[in-house]
């Protein structure tokens, strides 16, 4: 807080201090009084205040986690289920030679193919057995997120109060009640008639207003790992 020898954004102006204590608390305090008639170069030196604006002390931002209701489950499903019949002649599989399988002569029903299968994904050979389906038999969910953080700038936070000077340094009789400052600007303050005495300064309704922090993290890492395959080649 200033007292100027001149009226609010006058040039050259000769300034008188009229600071609150250091750490301040907002209140009533006499500290750097100003007596009433004091002259500034041949002029009152309080004709107009000036109080600078209040200092935003942040701490940061604290992670609000809240789930995200997409709708739909997030396990893991599978885009196709694959289903095996394996039949036997009624006399058991003689007569189908060395290493081989028997198998029915009719056509397969509709959506079913004939087909054989080895464990692993490997090649389809030969020139029967040709469309190529690899399946698994389970799956490793290995997705996650990345730790959620904030970022250590805060935006939009606002200090703001209401100052009051005083012509005694009682805080008692009041030259200004109820002024609103805040931490976005100074403000100046034109008093008439020049030349009052400044006694006391207090604030009141003190508030900090909380601002926003840009967010960090949350990235989703990993992938479902598909387990155990199967390869099944089938006759076209």
């Amino acid at each position: 807080m200033t007292a100027q020898n001149a009226a609010c954004g006058a040039p050259g102006a000769t300034v008188t201090s009229f600071d609150p204590p250091t750490e301040w608390d907002g209140a009533c305090s006499n500290t750097s009084a100003i007596a009433a008639g004091k002259q500034c170069g041949g002029k009152a030196c309080v004709e107009s205040l000036t109080i600078g604006p209040m200092q935003a002390v942040d701490v940061g931002c604290e992670v609000e986690k809240e789930p995200i209701l997409t709708g739909t489950s997030d396990v893991p499903r599978w885009g196709l289920t694959v289903i095996g019949c394996e039949g036997f002649p009624e006399g058991g599989e003689v007569g189908c030679g060395s290493a081989a399988k028997c198998a029915p002569a009719p056509a397969p029903p509709p959506e079913f193919q004939i087909c054989v299968y080895q464990d692993g994904d490997v090649p389809c050979e030969g020139e029967s057995y040709t469309d190529r389906f690899v399946i698994y038999a389970g799956y490793d969910d290995k997705r996650t997120c990345t730790d959620c953080t904030c970022s250590p700038e805060v935006v939009g936070s606002l200090c703001t109060a209401t100052a009051s000077i005083y012509s005694d340094a009682m805080c008692l009789t009041p030259l200004v009640s109820g002024y609103p400052i805040s931490s976005l600007k100074e403000v100046c303050l034109d008093l008439s008639p020049p030349g009052p005495a400044l006694g006391g300064k207090a604030l009141s309704d003190v508030k900090y207003h909380p601002g926003t922090c840009q967010p960090i993290g949350g990235a989703s890492t990993g992938e479902v790992e598909r387990l155990r395959p199967s390869t099944i080649c089938c006759r076209p």
